[in-house]
């Protein structure tokens, strides 16, 4: 699958080896047939490891590194990344780990792979909170000359804990990643719907953030090392359940995401859906997030056509807390995106206090769809579903949702649990796996059957168990792989 990658390597092109292989796991990142099932690849984390070892074997001897520049120090966290945006749940991920290290002195190293280097804002910067004078990019062209600023940056900084959070594709960081730099390596699987490189590097401590990926990478992926670290975020405070206690019911609600978590494809439309909602509380719907002209097209033409006034639609590109906004808007309910749910959103709605509807694709699907849900959440698959939920959700229903959220958010996401495990000097490891019994490997595979085989191959070979263990897929095996390989 990496042949090409393979053999510049084997000629001893070590940069040409680092952009063949970048632009085809790039491609594979990107693949439909591998979102949402495959996470990484060993073969491409090896790579990375040889290119890795190979750089420094052949540069190492002319730059002669003291034994001072390979000394670990300690309380020195260093985080890796491909860029830095503006807003979403990367840079705020960041900003939470750093908080739970608490005094540990954290730099920011970012490799900058799609050659294109913008300045950090100072709101991006304080997301993180990072000093801008212990963030730095790498303006290097090339793949291996910016391979070597990175080993050159963690040789000189000699941290004692380096984060992995990476783009999928970043070749520079995953060849970095190497045992005798001396640094606990903490991959943060953040990238949680498509392959990425260091899923399967040997010495990382593997931390999954919610349930449905802790599971899935333990049972199909062969990382069965891998820690379930919940997704935590700042406590901003909760509002009362009581608040909701004297409402006759739903009039504000409000969604938010990424455009593609509402694909414009998919049935129910986001449109008719908006419009199912507004129809039974004749109240406002708020949509926090970019919205496409497809998308916000096809809200406007629902609207029209269920005879709501587009006064009723409240779009709002981007606010600097979402927990907060649930405040400023008084949000009765929050109709979590679909089809493809927001994790981090969820963990921010719950602590909030927030009742929070889940969509449900399929039953199939139900426990990767509501894996976020808290204890007595409702869900819905369709719209008549939906409308008897919005009917029910009187005072009282509202308060003992909004009491549950918190519960939850108190539970398993309070930033406490973070501090216990990245306050010290190493993050321990030994954090409780989740008790779900929802997962059914099984199903997944049924699901899925043609696109899981390329795993059930390399449970083989890393002699795991395979539950599709007798079964012939060598016909299927072969047209998957002819799809992904021209």
């Amino acid at each position: 699958m990496f042949r090409s990658a393979q053999k510049a390597l084997q000629r001893g092109h070590l940069d040409e080896a680092l952009t063949k292989l970048r632009k085809r796991f790039k491609r594979l990142a990107s693949s439909s047939e591998t979102q949402g099932l495959i996470f990484g690849f060993p073969e491409a984390d090896e790579l990375c490891r040889e290119i890795g070892t190979r750089w420094t074997g052949t540069e190492r001897d002319s730059r002669t590194p003291t034994s001072e520049s390979l000394r670990v120090a300690t309380g020195v966290d260093v985080y890796l990344v491909s860029t830095l945006y503006e807003t979403g749940g990367h840079t705020a991920l960041i900003g939470d780990l750093v908080r739970a290290g608490g005094e540990r002195d954290a730099h920011l190293l970012s490799t900058h792979t799609n050659g294109r280097v913008s300045d950090v804002t100072e709101s991006a910067r304080g997301r993180t909170g990072i000093r801008r004078d212990r963030i730095e990019h790498c303006a290097e062209k090339s793949l291996l000359r910016k391979l070597e600023w990175l080993i050159s940056r963690l040789e000189s900084l000699a941290p004692d804990r380096v984060f992995l959070l990476h783009h999928p594709d970043d070749v520079v960081v995953a060849s970095a990643i190497l045992p005798h730099l001396g640094p606990d390596f903490v991959f943060i699987h953040h990238v949680d719907d498509r392959p990425s490189l260091g899923v399967h590097a040997r010495n990382v401590t593997h931390f999954d953030l919610t349930p449905f990926r802790y599971h899935h990478c333990r049972t199909w992926v062969g990382v069965d090392s891998n820690r379930y670290l919940p997704m935590a975020c700042a406590d901003r405070g909760a509002r009362p359940p009581e608040a909701w206690e004297t409402r006759s019911g739903v009039h504000t609600t409000l969604s938010a995401g990424a455009a593609r978590k509402f694909s414009t494809d998919y049935s129910p439309s986001y449109g008719e859906t908006v419009a199912c909602i507004l129809e039974e509380t004749r109240g406002r719907h708020v949509h926090i997030g970019p919205l496409p002209e497809d998308l916000s097209n096809q809200v406007r033409v629902s609207l029209e056509a269920a005879g709501i006034d587009r006064a009723a639609f409240h779009h709002v590109e981007q606010v600097e807390s979402l927990w907060q906004a649930m405040k400023d808007w008084e949000v009765d309910l929050y109709v979590s995106s679909f089809p493809v749910p927001g994790a981090r959103a969820s963990v921010e709605i719950m602590g909030s206090g927030t009742p929070v509807i889940w969509h449900v694709r399929s039953e199939a699907s139900r426990y990767e769809d509501t894996h976020m849900s808290y204890p007595g959440a409702v869900c819905w698959q369709d719209l008549p579903e939906l409308r008897r939920s919005l009917r029910q959700a009187n005072g009282p229903w509202l308060a003992s949702q909004s009491r549950a959220a918190r519960d939850r958010y108190e539970g398993v996401h309070d930033p406490q649990h973070w501090q216990s495990i990245f306050a010290s000097d190493s993050p321990d490891p030994s954090h409780s796996p989740p008790g779900f019994e929802g997962y059914r490997a099984w199903n997944q595979a049924e699901r899925f059957r043609d696109q899981w085989t390329r795993y059930a191959l390399l449970r083989e070979e890393l002699g795991r168990p395979n539950p599709m263990e007798g079964k012939d897929w060598r016909a299927a095996i072969k047209r998957w792989l002819r799809r992904l390989i021209p």
